[in-house]
């Protein structure tokens, strides 16, 4: 299990390795978790208000989140 969100969990994207899972929720911040480890790899905080929406790009591996804030 992997926690660590404050409040709900709005969005969940996985890559196509299915080696990391992305998360991201009411407390703003986006969380990309290594599957094998459970682990937390990184943490972004760009975000300043609830983050409704990742995704991964499948030929870059690039993040894109969307949020409240009117920000993506």
């Amino acid at each position: 299990m992997l926690q660590g969100h404050a409040g709900h969990v709005q969005a969940v994207a996985l890559d196509e390795e299915a080696s990391r899972v992305l998360s991201a929720g009411d407390d703003r911040i986006v969380r990309d978790w290594g599957l094998n480890s459970h682990e937390l790899v990184r943490a972004y905080f760009s975000h300043t208000r609830a983050v409704h929406g990742i995704a991964l790009s499948a030929t870059s591996g690039r993040l894109f989140s969307g949020s409240a804030d009117g920000t993506v």
